[in-house]
This record gives structure tokens, C-alpha cells and sequence, in this order.
């Protein structure tokens, strides 16, 4: 498997829409056995995400991310470990041990799993488990101002 980590002076790039510069990690049975970087080309987010698939990568760990370009590596079969904050060492060590995403490398001001608005990307890692059935909606986890609920905010837009 091969994987990204958007870095910055040694620690996870907050934005990945802006990042210049990736981590790629080839990886067998949760063991690294080789490790380069690469520079990203502009900020233009099909050029970008054409060169993540171009390298072959499968999934990519990151800080926040638009949804527009989080969608756009998603149709390219990446997976997004996304809105993860930290020294990139332990980000890769744990996602190594399986344990990531983690609420102790969620970006800051995002809570419950690393979402501060409570939306969830398909395919982050943060929502569904394999096995889940797809739903039009996703539940909440109670832990914000209107607790438990789908992220729609019955009455606010309906």
C-alpha cells in the first residue's frame, strides 16, 4: 500500500488544498519499508490530486481539507484521513497501530472526532464502519449544541 502525509516543518500540513509538499510511505503488513517526498505541483486541485493518483497513492493523511477537493480524491479511489493535527512521526506511528483517525491528533476547535460542524466526509474514516448501510443522512453522536440528530439541523434549512 502507499500512502501520503501532507507535512510542514516536520508536522502535518494544516491545509491540504494549499500544501506544497507530501510524505510517501510504502507499506506492507503495517511496516514501512520505504519512505520518500514529493513536491506537490501548484494549488490547482486537479492537477494535485492527478499527481497523488499518478504516484499511486491510496490514502492520504492531512489537516483540513475543501470538500471540493476532499470529493475530487475521492473519485480517484484515495482515501482521506482528514482534519489531523500533529509531529508527523507519531501521526504515522498510529496510523501504523490502526488508531487514526484519533481525537488526540484532531486538528484544534474540532471536536467530536475531528468535525466541529458535525459533517462528515464519506469515506474519511470518522463515520461509517465497513458493513454500514449508505443512509441520506448521518447520525449524530450527540455531542453538540442540538445533540444527537443527522447533520441536516432539522428546522434550520429544510
Amino acid at each position: 500500500m502507499r500512502a501520503a502525509v501532507a507535512v510542514w516543518e516536520g508536522r502535518i500540513s494544516p491545509v491540504f488544498d494549499v500544501s506544497r509538499r507530501i510524505l510517501i510511505l510504502d507499506v506492507e503488513e503495517r511496516v514501512i519499508r520505504g519512505r520518500s517526498e514529493e513536491n506537490l505541483p501548484d494549488q490547482e486541485p486537479f492537477r494535485k490530486a492527478g499527481r497523488l493518483r499518478e504516484l499511486g497513492i491510496e490514502t492520504l493523511i492531512c489537516g483540513a481539507i475543501s470538500r471540493p477537493m476532499f470529493q475530487l480524491l475521492a473519485s480517484f479511489g484515495i482515501r482521506v484521513i482528514p482534519f489531523t493535527a500533529g509531529e508527523v512521526e507519531d501521526v504515522i506511528r498510529t496510523w501504523l497501530e490502526g488508531r487514526l483517525p484519533s481525537p488526540r491528533f484532531a486538528m484544534p476547535g474540532c471536536r467530536c472526532r475531528g468535525f466541529g460542524r458535525h459533517e462528515v466526509f464519506e469515506g474519511s474514516g470518522y463515520a461509517r464502519q465497513e458493513g454500514d448501510k449508505p443512509t441520506d443522512s448521518w447520525p449524530g453522536r450527540g455531542c453538540g449544541r442540538r445533540g444527537k440528530g443527522g447533520w441536516r439541523r432539522k428546522g434550520s434549512f429544510d
